[in-house]
């Protein structure tokens, strides 16, 4: 379950030690997981992160791979699930997430990835990562008032 919520920019910085910690494990689990994925891929496999794959007969080298990518995807599915329950949106594994906010009373975005310091950008519900706009004033960004 996610928490529906808005934050100000102060509520969203105030975040980011405990979110920075979370993406400085989470990356590394997610570019493994990738050279994983590739390396089965390149073998004739398609990884598979369900476990459904139970009942295909692989061999062990392979199942070996599988079950380690299933692991590392179960590991930061779980630890990108605690960002979530601040009621913050991660739109990558890489370090891109989003917080609600109210702008002149619409909902907005405020947006961070990772290597930024700081809540600085913010983009419509819609617009997504490519229409961010820098945050001049950040005190007409509102939240719940929940601190």
């Amino acid at each position: 379950m996610q928490l529906s919520r808005h934050f100000s920019v102060d509520e969203a910085d105030g975040l980011l030690p405990a979110i920075v910690r979370v993406f400085k494990v989470v990356r590394p689990l997610h570019a493994k997981l990738l050279v994983e994925a590739a390396k089965m891929n390149a073998g004739g496999h398609k990884p598979d992160i369900s476990g459904r794959m139970i009942s295909v007969e692989l061999p062990p080298e392979v199942a070996a791979r599988q079950r380690y990518i299933r692991q590392l995807s179960m590991a930061i599915q779980q630890m990108l699930h605690e960002i979530a329950m601040f009621g913050i949106e991660v739109k990558s594994a890489e370090g891109l997430i989003d917080f609600r906010s109210r702008l002149d009373g619409r909902t907005v975005y405020l947006c961070w990835k990772w290597g930024e310091e700081n809540i600085a950008w913010y983009h419509d519900v819609q617009g997504g990562y490519a229409g961010r706009k820098p945050i001049t004033d950040r005190a007409l960004f509102s939240g719940d008032g929940c601190e």
